[in-house]
């Protein structure tokens, strides 16, 4: 399973912009579908303080 890196910006509070620049520059493992990447899962939910849970429905929660 794959990360957008909208929702791994998410996850890690940043702007999806910051996650395109750490993947270009070799700092976060990513395959690339077209012009889109995606982050696996694995490295997502390896990093420090991360659930790994990710919402498509923001008012899921309300």
């Amino acid at each position: 399973m794959f990360y957008t890196t909208k929702e791994v910006a998410t996850l890690l509070c940043v702007h999806p912009t910051t996650i395109v620049r750490m993947i270009e520059r070799g700092e976060m493992p990513s395959v690339s579908i077209g012009k889109q990447y995606r982050i696996p899962k694995s490295y997502v939910d390896s990093l420090p303080g991360i659930s790994g849970v990710v919402s498509g429905d923001d008012d899921a929660a309300l």
